[in-house]
């Protein structure tokens, strides 16, 4: 009994743990047509599901009066083509 226990309670943590990486996975959708590296998010783009992540941990203070960037929610999103991976990062610009 206590050996199905221990595998009961360590395929619950398995289960969990899983779950919680399912929600932080960035998905690469296939790329509809030819992608342009341009720096803009063009039609490409909109079928690709986004992955937000939060930054919050300022690695250092900078020294010039700009208290740095304290959180920071950046948003993900890939695409794939025969040949590459491309990416898509983007956030909100704080000094404009």
């Amino acid at each position: 009994m206590k050996k199905t226990g221990i595998v009961v309670m360590a395929s619950l943590v398995a289960l969990s743990t899983s779950a919680f990486a399912a929600e932080k996975t960035l998905v690469s959708t296939k790329a509809p047509g030819p992608i342009m590296l341009d720096g803009i998010a063009d039609k490409a783009w909109e079928g690709a599901k986004a992955l937000t992540v939060t930054l919050d941990q300022l690695p250092y203070e900078p020294s010039n009066g700009y208290p740095g960037m304290k959180k920071t929610d950046v948003s993900i999103k890939s695409l794939y083509d025969d040949k590459f991976v491309y990416f898509l990062i983007s956030y909100k610009d704080p000094t404009k």
